[in-house]
């Protein structure tokens, strides 16, 4: 292997990931997160990849104009429960 790029030598090796979906929090499954997070925990992955929204973020997206999205938790509160629920 010493022909491979230090990219290549680091993808060769193999490795454990576990890949996370759409989270969406706050309107998340919390049963859902909880088995995620045990897998974590029982697994030990080399790496965690999280491949979709993590924040639903309602009040800044342009599909809840004038809905009742744009009245839901701030954005400063969406954050702070993620930190909370997730890591």
């Amino acid at each position: 292997m010493s022909g491979l790029s230090c990219y290549d030598r680091h993808m060769a090796k193999k490795q454990n990931v576990l890949i996370i979906p759409d989270v969406q929090l706050p309107y998340h499954d919390p049963t859902a997160l909880r088995k995620i997070i045990k897998v974590a925990e029982d697994h030990q992955p080399d790496r965690i990849v999280q491949i979709g929204d993590l924040i639903d973020l309602p009040m800044v997206s342009r599909w809840t104009k004038g809905g009742a999205g744009e009245c839901a938790l701030t954005l400063q509160e969406h954050i702070a429960r993620t930190k909370d629920e997730f890591f």
